[in-house]
């Protein structure tokens, strides 16, 4: 599969690990997933797919792969 390269908000990453968005923001302020980067535009928090998927890893959250969140991300 050809895939995009997507960058996700807070919101949608939050929603494709199935955990509220201050998860995400407690987990970062902890160290306990790496620092999201920035949008340079708005300075909001974005995410990549491999990002997302190394928060899955980390947190022991079951993210299949690429197709997976590709498909859920259709669905917000």
């Amino acid at each position: 599969m050809n895939t995009l390269k997507v960058d996700y908000t807070m919101k949608q990453t939050a929603r494709i690990l199935g955990v509220h968005r201050d998860t995400l923001m407690y987990w970062e302020t902890n160290h306990l997933i790496p620092i999201a980067r920035r949008n340079p535009k708005n300075n909001y928090r974005i995410y990549t797919i491999e990002e997302i998927i190394k928060i899955a890893n980390i947190r022991g959250i079951d993210v299949v792969n690429n197709e997976v969140i590709e498909k859920k991300y259709r669905q917000i």
